[in-house]
């Protein structure tokens, strides 16, 4: 006789520990532990016999994604939630939803039919395939593995499906030396003063000062969009980093991404410079007033920012993004600091060392592997 599933009190219900199965740890709502054993006693026999349990009303992935956004609303009426978390969410899901499974799209598939274990390797496959290829960060990447999870748990504990295929899938090793890393460790202040030269060419002046600001510091564009002339200490040469531009309309600003966001950088003469130029000829130059600012003194929108690198790929033939500085920012703080992940993570605004680690760590292990490889080649010949 097969051991029972584990049953655990979850706020005011009872669920099932389902995971022996492949199945959430939380299987289930049941309202008394008795009733939850005995369901528990029933999806054993079930899984035993290879019988799937049976399907609701709700089918198809994109009607059970509206549910989801139903129940994502809820939370943020709740309190528990915030709007800006709902819409990651929905923007994730609706990705995941045009996954394309065997050239059909997963939003238009039966949920029970195909989230079958036996798919699993398929599914699986597919999914981390898409993820990695559209995704231009790895926190990108993970996002909307982490949302699909979600959506996929909520489908499960409603009944649309048994089997969770993503339940354990996380990203794997190739993600840590990551596209955009491994591109930007090839730049050089050469690269810089081309983008600097030939791709702002031609551009208001205001984008080169934002462009060095950013290389300076490794701000993120959220963080850099929303600077006012108060933050700036032209006289010690610093910058404050205490607030970023959210989501919710590209014009509320709010706190930094994390609590050790709030830092103070240092600006060299140049930049300060430039800086001093832009006040004394922007319309907007009082404390208060965004330093990087549209004609109507709102910052600057993603999308603006989007198509200005557009133009400088374009003019230079240099595959770069407006992240790519932040990253370049990293790389150099890397090779002067060398592994001081401490400091380098409060100049980043990184919550912990341990995440900066994971983020830039390859390009140190890395260098130290080409380094004893040639000194093995070196040491055949006893060079």
């Amino acid at each position: 006789m097969s051991k029972p599933l584990p049953i655990v009190k979850h706020r005011d219900h009872f669920a099932i520990d389902a995971r022996r199965l492949g199945m959430h740890c939380r299987h289930g709502n049941y309202k008394t532990e008795s009733a939850a054993k005995k369901a528990a006693a029933e999806l054993l026999v079930k899984a035993d016999l290879g019988v799937t349990e049976t399907t609701t009303s709700i089918k198809l992935a994109d009607a059970a994604a509206k549910k989801y956004f139903e129940e994502l609303q809820l939370g943020v009426d709740a309190g528990k939630i915030g709007n800006e978390h709902k819409k990651d969410a929905v923007r994730c899901v609706k990705y995941i939803l045009n996954i394309k499974i065997n050239g059909m799209r997963f939003g238009n598939l039966q949920l029970q039919k195909v989230c079958q274990p036996k798919n699993a390797k398929l599914l699986v496959n597919t999914f981390l395939i898409a993820v990695e290829k559209d995704s231009k960060s790895k926190s990108r990447a993970a996002a909307r593995l982490k949302m699909g999870k979600a959506f996929l748990n909520f489908c499960h504990v409603q009944g649309y499906i048994s089997y969770n295929f993503l339940y354990k899938v996380s990203l794997g090793e190739s993600w840590e030396l990551s596209n955009r890393t491994e591109r930007v460790k090839n730049f050089t202040s050469q690269t810089m003063r081309d983008v600097l030269e030939v791709g702002l060419k031609g551009e208001a002046d205001s984008w080169r000062v934002m462009f060095l600001v950013a290389m300076y510091t490794g701000m993120r564009q959220g963080e850099i969009r929303a600077l006012t002339w108060s933050d700036i200490d032209f006289d010690a040469g610093e910058v404050s980093i205490n607030k970023a531009v959210k989501r919710d309309g590209g014009h509320v600003i709010g706190s930094t991404k994390t609590k050790r966001g709030n830092r103070v950088a240092v600006l060299p003469a140049d930049a300060i410079q430039e800086l001093r130029k832009q006040r004394m000829q922007s319309r907007y130059s009082s404390d208060t007033d965004i330093i990087f600012a549209t004609i109507t003194g709102k910052p600057r929108q993603q999308k603006t920012i989007r198509e200005l690198m557009y133009r400088i790929q374009k003019r230079t033939g240099i595959d770069i993004i407006w992240s790519d500085l932040r990253h370049y920012f990293a790389s150099h703080m890397i090779s002067q600091l060398g592994t001081d992940w401490a400091e380098i993570a409060a100049s980043m605004g990184h919550s912990n060392s341990n995440f900066t680690y994971k983020q830039y760590g390859h390009s140190i292990r890395n260098a130290e592997k080409q380094n004893q490889k040639k000194a093995a080649a070196a040491a055949m010949l006893g060079v």
